[in-house]
């Protein structure tokens, strides 16, 4: 996955994935997550298997977007149905669908809408089902996830107060996070840095 960084310290990835055994979060803990299901080809029982990923790891917030998102709203309630039902105690994950709004907006919404119970997520996964050029262009889409959360998200951000970014970019050092992982750094005037990365409301 693809990491940025704020003066905020908010680590935003951005990935995709094709099968569920592929996704791994990369989230330290708890996350908001943004799934762009445009074109996803995965069966009913790969939905649930992935829905169940998504939650075991620790998703508290999950923004659906795509023709097919009321289901994936609906595949990750059914985790939480099925733990209540077994008994077993787990944190709420609040779920949105989006079906009939532009990508922009329901980056937007991720961005600023993703608090919950006094939770507020420090950590956002975009991730998008499908192969990695869906990244640069969702079908039916004018352009991609990439696009749209660098000129969508950082200025949410800017507008709280994150002034003078200089991006550059190179290889994430071995002590802050696994090596393989490569992404943009973002380093702040003041010298601090981070990571950035794929409703129906």
């Amino acid at each position: 996955m693809e990491l940025i960084t704020t003066r905020e310290t908010k680590l935003l990835w951005l990935g995709h994935v094709s099968t569920p055994s592929e996704f791994a979060s990369p989230a330290t803990g708890e996350y908001a997550l943004l799934l762009v299901a445009v074109d996803d080809r995965l069966s009913p029982d790969e939905q649930a298997d992935l829905s169940e990923r998504l939650v075991r790891s620790g998703c508290r917030y999950a923004v659906c977007f795509g023709p097919r998102s009321s289901s994936w709203d609906d595949a990750i309630d059914m985790v939480g149905v099925m733990d209540e039902v077994a008994g077993r105690e787990a944190p709420f994950v609040m779920t949105t669908w989006h079906d009939s709004e532009l990508l922009e907006e329901t980056v937007d919404f991720f961005a600023d809408h993703t608090e919950i119970q006094g939770w507020s997520p420090s950590e956002f996964v975009a991730l998008v089902l499908g192969d990695a050029a869906q990244l640069d262009l969702c079908p039916h889409q004018n352009q991609g996830l990439r696009a749209v959360v660098h000129v969508r998200v950082a200025p949410h951000l800017k507008a709280r107060g994150d002034d003078g970014l200089v991006v550059m970019d190179r290889e994430v050092e071995r002590d802050r996070i696994d090596p393989v992982r490569r992404g943009r750094v973002v380093l702040a005037e003041d010298g601090r840095r981070g990571f950035l990365g794929g409703v129906q409301h």
